[in-house]
């Protein structure tokens, strides 16, 4: 039995059109979010948020905030893959998901590597080696990491076309002010809390973190300034100065977007595969593009490999069915005749949720 298929609504995937999946996948930083969402969809802004409040009670959606670049937030982060025996794994898939930096954690059917994690540590190198030797000293399995040597394609979306990203306008972080620095480290604790479900949910975020403003200011080292109070230390951040900071950490690439993150499975994406892939130098860039366009494939990045493992090229790919995602690799073999490839699916979720950061770069 696929325990990743355990408790699925295979009607749920009839109420969730694609329009609707884009509509609420990278939500604007503005004081009437619904009304503005709604109307390119020909609904009020309370009809649409009734709407989203009901794939709420559903369990259709995870949560709606912030998704983050680690690396730009002063993280370091890898893959890992560990080789557990059967009648240990609950026990140590237990271990890796209590860590605080372990984000996702998933038995795949590897004869070799079953339990696949990420795990992101604050401070560089160092720390993350700290956070795998602790790991592996306190589960005693063989692991393995892979790290990202480039990152092709990290869309969240799950879509049958491609669909394009938001840009990003690379503003240059040291030209903000000392200011602005603190604003954005404190908007980035906040947006973190996720986005309540009301008519006005940014005013609402900030008025049930009002009570928490100055621990949010001696936890970073930071105060929270108000562009409206001169900047003062300890002043309440204001709505519109909320939204600004949002709309800057998008412009620095910091923040990839703010928005729904589905249950997979719960919307009609029953199956999930890690693929892997061997392919010759000088096709990559071709397979790369290819990737790009095939929207149900939401992330590809090259990685470490090894004399025993040859596989450099990771992808992710979903399908309403096992023979879906199988007739994506297959028509992948066919454009690309010298590509191989591992295939490993998903068999059980340990653990889906996001790491809660602290902004390293804007701490002193």
């Amino acid at each position: 039995m696929n325990e990743w298929s355990d408790g699925v609504n295979r009607e749920s995937d009839k109420m969730v059109s694609q329009s609707l999946v884009e509509l609420l996948y990278d939500l604007p930083f503005d004081e009437e979010l619904w009304s503005l969402q709604g109307r390119q969809i020909g609904r009020s802004g309370k009809e649409l948020l009734a709407e989203v409040r009901r794939f709420f009670d559903l369990g259709l959606i995870r949560e709606i905030g912030p998704i983050f670049n680690a690396a730009m937030l002063g993280y370091k982060t890898t893959l890992m893959a560990a080789s557990v025996p059967e009648d240990r794994l609950e026990e140590v898939a237990g271990i890796v998901s209590g860590h605080e930096g372990v984000s996702h954690n998933y038995l795949r059917d590897h004869v070799v590597f079953n339990l696949w994690f990420t795990l992101a540590a604050a401070g560089g190198e160092e720390s993350l080696v700290s956070a795998i030797d602790e790991l592996s000293q306190k589960t005693g399995v063989p692991m393995r990491r892979f790290d990202t040597i480039r990152p092709y394609k990290i869309s969240f979306r799950l879509s049958n076309e491609a669909l394009p990203e938001p840009s990003v306008k690379n503003t240059a972080f040291d030209t903000l002010d000392a200011a602005m620095q603190k604003r954005l480290a404190a908007a980035i604790e906040i947006l973190q809390q996720g986005l309540p479900l009301t008519e006005h949910p940014f005013e609402t975020l900030l008025e049930k973190l009002n009570f928490q403003a100055p621990s949010l200011s001696k936890r970073f080292d930071v105060n929270v300034p108000s562009i409206s109070s001169g900047g003062e230390s300890g002043a309440m951040m204001t709505v519109k100065e909320l939204l600004a900071c949002g709309n800057t950490l998008k412009e620095l690439g910091i923040l990839r977007r703010f928005g729904v993150t589905w249950r997979h499975r719960k919307i009609g994406f029953i199956e999930n595969m890690l693929c892997v892939w061997q392919i010759p130098e000088h096709q990559i860039e071709a397979f790369v593009e290819r990737i790009k366009g095939i929207g149900v494939i939401t992330h590809c990045y090259r990685r470490t490999r090894y004399s025993d493992w040859p596989w450099s090229i990771y992808t992710m790919i979903h399908g309403r069915t096992r023979g879906e995602c199988e007739t994506i690799i297959s028509q992948l073999c066919q454009e690309f005749s010298e590509a191989k490839y591992l295939a490993m699916r998903t068999v059980k979720e340990f653990k889906k949720q996001r790491v809660v950061y602290r902004p390293m770069i804007f701490e002193k």
